[in-house]
This record gives structure tokens, sequence and C-alpha cells, in this order.
């Protein structure tokens, strides 16, 4: 049947849909920023016992130094992105 991506379908039959709106670039890089501090959760559990305080601490200046990259200026064309711990 071929790529139907560019259709859509309603009660009304199939229309043509154009490509997907441009997603603005401070939602991306926000969602970039939720990301890696989900993905880091992990690292600043209490329940966390694979790691030391020092470790932790680390963590937990990396989530926020994330948590205020909104703040800085340029953002959110110009980051500057803070070291992840090894």
């Amino acid at each position: 049947m071929g790529d139907l991506s560019w259709a859509g379908h309603d009660d009304m039959g199939w229309f043509e849909i154009g490509p997907a709106p441009e997603v603005p670039l401070k939602e991306k890089m926000t969602k970039q920023i939720e990301g890696l501090l989900k993905e880091s959760e992990q690292y600043v559990a209490i329940d966390n016992t694979s790691i030391t305080k020092g470790e932790r601490i680390a963590w937990m200046d990396y989530r926020q130094k994330l948590k205020e990259l909104h703040l800085q200026q340029g953002f959110p064309e110009q980051i500057f992105w803070p070291a992840r711990p090894e």
C-alpha cells in the first residue's frame, strides 16, 4: 500500500496532513534535561548502597546544575552542560 505517513483518517475518510510541526528548541532542551535528570535518579536514591557518600554528593551537584540550566544566559540556544560524574 506504500507510505501513508502523510495521510490521516477520520469518519469522513482519508485526508492529507502536513509534516509534524517543529518542536521549539526550548522544549527540546527541556525534555533533554528531564531525561538526564531521570537517568541520574538512581545515583541519588537513599537506598542505593553501591556508591559512596562522595559519589552521591557529586551526582546531587550534577543534578542541581541540570535543574539550573534554564537560568543560563543564552538558554536554550547556548548551553554549557555540566560534566557527568564518573
